[in-house]
This record gives C-alpha cells, structure tokens and sequence, in this order.
C-alpha cells in the first residue's frame, strides 16, 4: 500500500501531482515542506542522506551542531526546532517561511539597488552575530538560502539552513571538533571563502567573505568568478575581483566589498558586529534607500499568473496562464493540472498541429539560470531524438518572455500514482502487466545513452488508445478488464534533478570525500541504478513502503503476499552489486517464476468471477483446507441434523395430561437421556500452511 511519507509527528505534503512536496534537494537530503500534526503547522523539514552520516562520529557531530543550531532564535535566522531519528533517516524540523529567495528574486527582476542590497546585507550580519556566541559558521551563506518576507510591512531577509553549521567551540566532551569534520569540503564554490575551499580551520570571517560574494550577486545579478568549478575555486584562491565590472558602484559601496573579500581573513571585518557596523555607515551614505526599499516585491512560490512588477517596455502582452488564454497564439490552455516540484504542467491544444499536449512552465530559477537551462536543452534535444513507444514524447523546449516552456506528448489515463491511491496496492500478475514494457524503456534509455528516466510513481502515465470506460471505473476494475494501454514514463528526470525552489536552498555542492559518495559505477552505464528503481517501483505496487530508502539506504522487508522465490528477485534487483545483466533480464526473472503470488482471500478488487467482498466483520479468515477441518465439518452436520430431528418430533408429539388430583413437579420429570454417537477417532493428518518465506523473520 502506498502511504504518505511521514517522518515521527511530520507529514510530508503533496504536489498536485501526487509527488512530495520537494523545497530543496541538495547532495546532503532533500527539504521538504511538510505539516507538524502535533502543532498543526506547516514547516521545512530536511532529511538527511544516511551516506552524509557515514558513520558513528558524524552522525554524533551532526546531532551536536543541530542542538547548537537550535539555540538560535532571532528576527533574521529561520529556527531550527526538532532534531529526529526515522529509521535510518536523520531530519530536523526548520521554521516553514512562505517568501521568496534573494536568488530568485534576481533572476525575476535583475540585480537590486545598493540600498537594498546592503538592507539585506545587514540583516544576514545580524544573524550572523546571533550565531557567534554559539560558535556556529553557517559555510553556506548565498542568495539561494537568504529569505525575503513581509512583517509588519517591513522587508526581512532571513537565513535558512542554519541546521547544517559547523560549531567551532569546543566539544562538551573535550574533542575537537576540526577531528570530526568530513572529509571535503561542504558548501557552494562560486560561494565559498578563500579558506574554506583550502579546508582550513574556518570562523565567521569566512561567512563575512560569503557574504561579500553575496552582496557583489545582488548588485551584479552574478558572482564575481565564473567557469568550471575548478576555475571558480582557484579563481577564489588567487584572484583578486573584477571590480572594473562595477564601476558604476557607488565608492563606499565599492570599498566595503573590498574589505568584505580580502583573501586574507585578518583584513577583513573581524566580526559580525564590526561588519554590521560598516554596513550601517555605508547606508547612510546613500540618499536613494527608502525609495528602493518601498519598491521591492515579494512573489508567492505558488503564482506564476503573476505580472512582473518592472514590465519590460514592450508593447507584447505579458503571458496569462490560465485556463482559456493562448500562450505565443499557439498554444491554448485546456487545464492547469497544479503544481510539481520543477514546474506548473497544463493540458493544452496545439492549434498549429491541433493535437493536445503536456506543457510545462519550468519554475523561474530554471528558466533564469543559464547553465540550468542549457541543460536542459541539451537533454530535451537527445530525447526528443530516440523516441519509444513506451517513453513519454518530448516535443522540445522554447522561451517565450523569459519563461522556459517544455511540451510533451498528451496520455489519456492516468498516472501509476492515481492508480495506487484507488487501489492501495496491486496484485502480482497485475504488476506483471507493466514490467514488459517499463523494462523495454529502460533497455532502450540504456542503449541510447538516457540517463535521467524519471522512475518515480507520479511520472510513469497509463495511455488508453480507445478510452471506452471512465478514468474512476478504470482506476478500479483489474487489469485483466482494461482496454489496450500503454506505459509512458517521463524521460526528463533532469528537471527534478535540477530543480531549486524560489522558497528554499537546494543546490549544495559537496567538494571532496562526500562528492564521491556512492558514485555510480563506470561500467554498468546506469544499469544497475535503474534496474534498482524498477525494482522500488514494483515493491510499492504490491504495497511495500520504502521510508529508510529515502535517506539513501533502502532497507528490504520480504513481502507477505509475494512467494519466497519473488522477494528473492526483488532483494537481488534492490541490489547495485547483484543486479541483472538487463531491465528485461530481471522482467524474465520474475515472469518465469510460475506461482509468484500466494493467493489471498480478502483481495482489494474481485476479477470478473469472484464473489461480491464481504464486509470486514463478516470475513472468514483464510485457513488451510485440510483433512481434519473437512472431518470436523462432517461430524457437526450430522449432529446438527440429529437434533433438528429430535425437535421436531417432540413439537408435533401430543403431550401427556396429568392425573386427576395429582399435581406436576417438574424435579420429578427427567429428561431422556440421550447417548451421543460415538466420535470417530480423530488421525492426525499431515499439517498443511501457506508456505511463508525464510527471510520473513529476518
């Protein structure tokens, strides 16, 4: 059975499309925003990878810098409030801000006025000062964690992630935490301090350098250094900045972003106070900041019909995307199918083509980053190249006003994350139903070298040819009954991928030890990575739960309704190490099994032959026929028959009057006695159980 994803007392919320509702995903976990059913308030809650936690001593360090973090409350930090242990998933619980990034900000609108860019500035000093009596370095200060919030119509930047700082005092226990650290280095190279990135004993003057990387984005709309990551690292090493890049800059503005990125961290501010303090100075300075402040505006993540606060001064109507509007005179909307964590998808009609679509309006921090977007396109490109009957159809990628749109083949059914919500789990045959074809597509992905299929449950559509049966009456009548279909699975699983929401962080690079954490081997081409994800896919149909797996470590319970033999398959498949030569190869594995199944009694959905279901009270539970239940059965008709007998010869026998005179006592009168019949002698046959696989007590 498919169940919400939970984590303790935290319910990770859903996307339109029945997927969770992803904030962020980094290489340390994925953010998502879900609801505190104790509290019952939304918040961010940030699982982290078990491989992160690789091992005693870093899962005990993280522990110690999250209870550190949670010291901190303050008007510019979002609070880190819960700390919990899910199997082997590590989270905490942050405060949920409903903003947008600084990040996302500029990519809407350009870069901000130096008023605001310093306001904004100096609210980061402020939290940063909170932190330094706690001893805590943020190490990932940038645009994408820096929140932008109304209160009290006030604009407040606030930090984020701030459960992933590294404590610089010294342990409770007296080690040090420099022994503790992971190997590599944690944080974001276009970024990162000259020190850290030379993972160097770091303080809060590295996030002062951060943070001047920071401010020179927000006025320049980009980081100071560009090129591979390589060359932004030696670049932060060695180079002095490309202040000629900015010289319309105001000088003071100029000169704090000099002292901000000095290489040397003695030259810079030596504490957050210090550097709050320059900030206050430079602002006053400046005669342009309450008009700049008073103009900025803040965009729900959730709207994307909203109209841009600066229009470009152009006479071309600004796109409207709602149900009935044309998008380019082309496209025109049919539904708004909500929201996904890459982007809003709607149904449209192709009036060029007439046919009806998939289009998806990427989120803005994938239509406004160059690299994102390029890669994008290069992956719509070699798709749209290698089409499969059993790969949803990518048509291609265009810009239309700023905004990055995909359009994609249209299916009539529905996708295998509405098919496990009506069913709640499927039977064996029918999840065989799907494999021929979902392992055709991975072969196919395979041989033409695609390696982003999204095997996820909402991105795998069911598509009916001839829809004779409505979408609710298909959704539950078994498989053997539906009409000729089709599996479509989403090749873009690059857009997941890169994927950053305009709320919250989600791109951290790891340098170093963890950048090669389980890296996928060279010589299985994704292989064993897919068929892995095939086999997920089908333990969930058949109503397997995979909470460990999410913290990057799946952890495999034998299913009950699956013979020994099967859990078997699926285990080997689950496997990197073990797994087959092929995605068809693992189909035949199963296929081939012969009783893959141990039937049941109480099935979700009756086939065309079975019985109406009986309701739960008065369902039998299923045992084994055996000769002895047969014998016992016997034996009780023919007692019950004798006494039915028995009654009703006495009701139609005519009763004896008493004696005149003499009066009846009823403790007097016996009852006949009646010898029972002898009982036959029970022989104890042979036990007979429904076989139950070995590794079910594991």
């Amino acid at each position: 059975m498919s169940e919400t994803l939970s984590f303790d007392h935290y319910e990770v919320l859903t996307r339109a499309d029945g997927s969770p509702f992803e904030l962020g995903r980094g290489a340390m976990g994925i953010t998502y925003k879900a609801f505190d059913k104790s509290l019952r308030m939304p918040v961010a809650l940030k699982v982290i990878n078990a491989t992160y936690l690789d091992s005693e001593v870093a899962r005990q360090r993280f522990i110690r810098e999250a209870r550190s973090a949670a010291k901190l409350r303050h008007r510019n930090v979002a609070s880190v409030f819960h700390l919990g242990i899910d199997g082997e998933a590590y989270f905490y619980a942050m405060e949920f801000i409903d903003g947008e990034t600084v990040d996302a900000l500029i990519k809407r609108q350009g870069p901000l006025q130096p008023s605001l860019a310093l306001q904004i500035a100096g609210h980061v000093a402020r939290a940063l000062n909170a932190a330094q009596p706690h001893g805590l370095v943020h190490r990932d200060i940038k645009p994408a964690n820096l929140m932008l919030v109304r209160e009290d119509d006030e604009l407040i930047a606030k930090v984020i992630d701030f459960g992933l700082a590294k404590s610089c005092l010294p342990d409770e226990g007296g080690e040090d935490s420099a022994t503790l650290s992971i190997g590599g280095f944690v944080g974001t190279p276009h970024f990162a301090s000259p020190e850290q990135l030379d993972e160097q004993v770091i303080d809060v003057r590295s996030d002062i350098y951060s943070l001047g990387v920071t401010l020179w984005y927000m006025l320049a709309g980009h980081p100071p250094f560009a090129g591979s990551m390589a060359q932004v690292m030696s670049q932060h090493l060695s180079k002095p900045p490309p202040f000629e890049k900015l010289s319309d800059l105001p000088s003071p503005v100029a000169a704090l972003l000099g002292r901000m990125l000095e290489k040397e961290p003695g030259k810079r501010p030596q504490t957050a106070a210090d550097l709050r303090r320059e900030i206050e100075d430079c602002q006053r300075t400046l005669s342009d900041a309450p008009a700049a402040a008073a103009a900025i505006p803040v965009v729900d993540e959730e709207n994307y019909a909203t109209v841009l606060d600066q229009p470009a001064k152009s006479e071309t109507p600004e796109l409207r995307f709602v149900v009935g509007a044309t998008l380019g005179g082309r496209y025109t909307i049919l539904a708004d199918l909500g929201e996904t964590n890459t982007g809003r998808l709607f149904q449209v009609k192709d009036e060029s083509q007439q046919r009806e679509m998939r289009l998806m309006l990427l989120k803005v921090e994938l239509s406004g980053d160059a690299d994102a977007y390029t890669q994008i396109e290069r992956e719509v490109e070699a798709t749209s190249k290698v089409p499969h009957a059993n790969l949803l159809g990518i048509y291609g990628l265009e810009t239309m006003q700023r905004s990055g749109l995909i359009t994609m083949e249209w299916t009539a059914g529905f996708s295998l994350q509405e098919l496990l919500r009506a069913r709640r789990e499927l039977s064996a045959n029918e999840v065989l139903s799907f494999l021929p074809q979902a392992a055709a597509a991975i072969d196919h992905a395979l041989a033409k070298g695609l390696k982003r299929l999204d095997l996820s449950l909402p991105q795998i559509f069911i598509h009916f040819n001839s829809q004779a049966r409505a979408k609710d009456d298909l959704l539950r009548i078994p498989l053997n009954r539906w009409p000729e279909f089709a599996l479509k699975i989403n090749p873009l699983g690059i857009t997941r991928d890169l994927a950053q929401s305009e709320t919250w962080a989600g791109r951290q690079t790891m340098v170093g030890g963890m950048a090669a954490a389980q890296p996928a081997k060279e010589n299985d081409d994704h292989r064993a990575r897919y068929i892995q994800a095939l086999a997920r896919l089908v333990y969930e149909l058949l109503g397997g739960t995979f909470t460990a797996a999410l913290a990057g470590r799946p952890h495999y319970t034998p299913l009950a309704t699956l013979s020994e033999q099967g859990n078997e398959v699926l285990r080997q498949a689950l496997d990197l190490d073990r797994s087959y030569p092929s995605a068809s190869e693992f189909h035949r594995a199963i296929a081939t099994l012969g009783d893959l199944e141990i039937k049941r009694y109480d099935s979700k959905v009756p086939t065309s032959t079975s019985p109406p279901p009986m309701p739960d009270a008065a369902r039998p539970s299923p045992r084994p026929a055996g000769k002895r239940s047969i014998l016992i059965a016997s034996i009780s008709g023919v007692l019950v028959l004798g006494l039915g007998g028995y009654l009703v010869q006495q009701t139609f026998k005519k009763p004896s009057l008493p004696a005149p005179g003499t009066e009846e006592h009823p403790q007097d009168s016996k009852p006949p006695e009646v010898t029972p019949e002898p009982t036959p002698k029970d022989p104890t046959p042979p036990a007979v159980a429904e076989p139950v696989p070995s590794s079910a007590v594991e």
